[in-house]
């Protein structure tokens, strides 16, 4: 499965979403370099980024950052034993 991702670093959210099957990768590519194109001529700055994964759940684990809800990396060696908080969990 190959996934097209539109992210918007900036808010830390994904864009938008697509998925198309191995066989229509060409497809993925083109959508790709449109969407890059239309930021582009808009100024907007945003990753486009095209993934191959065996599934939505493979990709969520490798790539979580484009979903949301990831853990920021710790500032320090101290925020690492800090136990995390219910919110947090």
């Amino acid at each position: 499965m190959i996934f097209l991702i539109e992210y918007n670093r900036s808010a830390g959210s994904s864009v938008s979403i697509q998925e198309f099957p191995d066989s229509r990768k060409l497809e993925a590519e083109e959508a790709r370099l449109k969407i890059e194109l239309e930021l582009n001529a808009k100024g907007t700055k945003h990753d486009v980024v095209l993934l191959e994964a065996e599934s939505k759940t493979a990709l969520r684990r490798t790539h979580r950052r484009y979903f949301g809800g990831f853990d920021p990396l710790p500032k320090s060696r101290d925020d690492l034993a800090k136990p995390k908080s219910e919110d947090e969990m």
